[in-house]
This record gives structure tokens, C-alpha cells and sequence, in this order.
């Protein structure tokens, strides 16, 4: 998005007068060659339209509202929507703090258990 300054591009009929400048064709051309959408269809500065928003997909970008002018600018403001995906990510991690872990109860536990039956036998046992 922004103020590009094409006044002789018709954004609504998708033309570029015969006689302009080849600067302002390139730019045309270059938008359609890379699929561009352009959003904007009122003017934004008396009836050109010269601020512009761009979007690779047509559906990304809606409710495009052309509103007053900024302080002392010529030009008037542009609002628009984006629509967009997010996943929220439900991160319900446990997170341990081993430093106040009771190492005491863990080896008296440890203790408790006959480690020569426990072990006794083979893996596959």
C-alpha cells in the first residue's frame, strides 16, 4: 500500500492512457504481470485514485473506505481490512522447577525399594 502517483492509470477499467509516460505503464504492467489486486476505487486525492492498497490474493484485503484528509495532506486516508488466519496454539506446557523438588522423600522412596529383586532377571524379563 501506499501513494504511487499514477494518475493516468484507470484502476476501475484496467487501462493506461495511450500517450503517458512509460514509467507509469511499466508500473501497470508489472502489477498484472505479478497478479496484483489493486483495492482502492474512489479517489484519494479529488477524483484520482493515487493511494493505493495491493494484495496477491483478492480476498485478503476488504472494506476499503476512502475517509478525510490527515492534517494539512492533499490527499485523503484509506481504511481497509485484512482478513487472515491465525491458529492459536494451545500451549498448556508443565514446566517443572526441579530446585524446589523434595530430593529427601525422592532417596527415601529410592530406599524402600529391593533393587537386587527388582533388577533381577533380563531385559526381555
Amino acid at each position: 500500500m501506499g501513494d504511487f502517483n499514477y494518475p493516468n492509470i484507470n484502476w476501475l477499467q484496467q487501462t493506461v492512457e495511450d500517450n503517458i509516460n512509460a514509467d507509469c505503464k511499466d508500473f501497470f504492467n508489472c502489477c498484472n504481470d505479478c497478479f496484483l489486486t489493486q483495492h482502492v476505487s474512489q479517489g484519494t486525492r479529488d477524483n484520482a485514485i493515487l493511494d493505493l492498497v495491493f494484495s496477491s490474493e483478492p480476498e485478503l484485503v476488504s472494506n476499503v473506505k476512502i475517509i478525510d484528509n490527515l492534517g494539512n495532506s492533499d490527499h485523503n486516508m484509506v481504511t481497509f481490512s485484512i482478513q487472515h488466519e491465525q491458529k492459536h496454539l494451545s500451549t498448556n506446557r508443565q514446566i517443572r522447577d526441579y530446585n524446589k523438588g523434595n530430593y529427601q522423600s525422592i532417596r527415601e522412596e529410592l530406599q524402600k525399594i529391593n533393587w537386587n529383586t527388582f533388577m533381577s532377571g533380563d531385559t526381555d524379563e
